[in-house]
């Protein structure tokens, strides 16, 4: 089984998703958050320009983050494909054969995607702060193992032995088969390391 490297076990209500020489990701379970898990990034240097703590709300199911000099990679869990019975039990006035027609419609549409989420949370940037971080969804069943950061990349690996390397903006550079399971990976300047099972 894939692991990351300095994590914790995700049933803990406060478990490590990193620690590396930038600093430690901790994330807080809803429970003792008011029913909203929040993830909180703690840098390591210390001293007059020392990076304050980010602290932000996870509202994608995060399982996997890694740190590097430039921001922080995220990945959640693969999606809910049932994500609308919810909304098809708040719909009671709706036959039994109607909810079944919708959700058949539903299950049907190929256009949203269910893989893991994927989010760059960047420190510092020149730009719009409204701009500053970005996310995508990958194709349906593809879901994070493991991921990494460098000097200007991210990258993760994914069950179906993918590795997808980013830039910080965001745009997705390289895309590699591995000829195993990914084990874990890190990454610290320009270099990625990738563990697989042959």
């Amino acid at each position: 089984a894939a692991f990351a490297p300095s994590s914790t076990p995700l049933d803990l209500a406060k478990r490590f998703l990193c620690w590396n020489h930038v600093g430690s990701i901790t994330l807080y379970k809803g429970e003792e958050t008011a029913g909203r898990n929040t993830v909180t990034i703690n840098f390591n240097d210390a001293g007059f320009r020392a990076r304050p703590t980010v602290s932000f709300t996870d509202n994608m199911g995060l399982i996997v983050g890694s740190l590097g000099e430039e921001g922080g990679i995220f990945a959640s869990d693969l999606a809910d494909e049932d994500d609308n019975d919810d909304v098809i039990q708040a719909m009671s006035n709706l036959s039994e054969r109607t909810k079944n027609a919708v959700k058949r419609s539903w299950t049907g549409n190929k256009t949203k995607a269910t893989g893991s989420t994927i989010y760059f949370h960047r420190f510092e940037t020149f730009a719009s702060v409204r701009d500053k971080d970005w996310y995508l969804t990958l194709p349906s069943g593809e879901l994070v193992l493991g991921c990494a950061c460098g000097d200007g990349w991210s990258a993760v690996s994914t069950n179906r032995r993918f590795v997808r390397l980013f830039t910080s903006g965001g745009n997705q550079d390289h895309i590699f088969w591995l000829e195993g399971d990914p084990v874990t990976m890190v990454g610290r300047s320009r270099f990625l390391a990738v563990f697989y099972h042959e």
